[in-house]
């Protein structure tokens, strides 16, 4: 078994410090479509990225 020195949730947090205002909290993703050279993701209240 592996852990992280001051826990899992601190690899979402450097991705989060990253990525910045393009991560989207607390919107539950319904659908995901990587039919093209797009993907489009749906949130649970039809929210939809590209």
């Amino acid at each position: 078994e592996r852990k992280f020195v001051g826990g899992s949730g601190q690899v979402s947090e450097r991705i989060m410090e990253r990525l910045g205002d393009r991560v989207k909290l607390k919107r539950p993703v319904t659908y995901v479509d990587q039919s093209d050279d797009n993907i489009i993701i749906e949130t649970l209240n039809h929210e939809l990225y590209e």
